[in-house]
């Protein structure tokens, strides 16, 4: 027969679990319970947050290489963070004054945003117009006409980068329709809707900034299938280059390459050139105890000395070329 408990006894176990020394059974704790912010509901699924990540990923290496080439410097441009919010939270997240691009991605609805930080405008402005100094002074306003002009430069250069791999998953085309400097007067959706904001971070020598792209969930919805299948080829593709690289290797061990020995080289005038006759002789200046320089198609890739193997010329490999020494590509 099961235990009858006295009354004592249930007015003590009673009291313990009032106390939470004793959970009741089937009461569920609170690990068990997820706390759920109604006002910002996830429409992104983690599979297509990360197909957004890849995607942007690329955006960044690419404009990354363009700003590079066009301001002729190291320019490096990181994606930090894809987040899902509401558009007011992005209005507020932004500094005021700074620089609003809205971008039509043609043949998607509605409207985008691309917002500069003003801690990288100003020192990309200022590399531009031929300043050297280490310290850049971030002003608290608008741009000029002139800084405006040279800055949808800098943008449209970030549009290039987002049509190139934005069109690997279907054919769109931004553009920026107006510029704007004060978030609060920037409308483009009300402020509860949903949001997709990807942040990539600039760095430029010593100051760095922010480069927000804000879309609208209408905007991405209809391509969200698309950044699946985009990604999961992407996946295919670099597993089968794994798997052909073995061969590639092979294939190129049998490759033949144009090998040069260069014992000495000088210049001369085009005169001396003329009067050159059997038996004079040429001074390079060099000593014949440096090293020669072996080329590989004409590339300068070792250092060797000259001798004599089997009755044959030749040259034993003493080094590699320094890198100061090979030509810059």
């Amino acid at each position: 027969m099961p235990e009858i408990l006295d009354q004592q006894e249930v007015e003590a176990l009673l009291a313990a679990i009032d106390e939470g020394e004793i959970r009741e059974e089937g009461a569920p704790s609170e690990r068990e319970f997820a706390t759920y912010d109604f006002s910002r509901p996830e429409r992104i699924s983690k599979d297509d947050a990360r197909s957004i990540e890849a995607l942007h990923m690329d955006v960044a290496r690419s404009y990354s290489a363009i700003l590079s080439g066009y301001l002729r410097t190291i320019v490096e441009v990181k994606l930090s963070s894809v987040e899902e919010i509401n558009y007011s939270e992005f209005i507020l997240s932004v500094p005021n004054p700074t620089y609003l691009n809205v971008l039509s991605a043609k043949p998607l609805e509605g409207e985008m945003v691309l917002e500069m930080n003003p801690s990288i405008v100003f020192p990309i402005l200022d590399k531009l117009l031929g300043g050297a100094s280490e310290e850049v002074a971030i002003p608290n306003r608008p741009l000029t006409e002139i800084e405006l002009r040279i800055m949808d430069k800098i943008i449209h250069r970030g549009i290039e980068a987002l049509n190139t791999e934005w069109s690997k998953i279907r054919p769109v085309t931004f553009e920026v329709v107006d510029t704007e400097y004060n978030p609060q007067l920037l409308q483009i959706i009300p402020p509860t809707e949903t949001v997709v904001l990807i942040g990539f971070e600039i760095a430029l020598g010593n100051f760095s900034g922010m480069l927000n792209l804000c879309i609208p969930f209408v905007s991405l919805d209809p391509i969200l299938g698309h950044l699946s299948e985009h990604r999961w080829r992407a996946y295919s593709r670099g597993k089968e280059q794994e798997e052909i690289l073995p061969g590639i290797e092979a294939a190129l061990r049998g490759t033949y390459l144009d090998v040069t020995a260069c014992l000495a080289e000088t210049t001369i005038s085009l005169k001396d050139l003329i009067e050159l006759q059997v038996g004079d002789l040429i001074q390079t200046g060099r000593s014949t105890a440096e090293p020669s320089t072996v080329c590989v198609r004409g590339r300068p890739k070792f250092l060797a000395k000259p001798g004599q193997f089997r009755r044959k010329k030749a040259v034993l490999i003493v080094g590699k070329v320094p890198p100061a020494r090979a030509p810059s590509s």
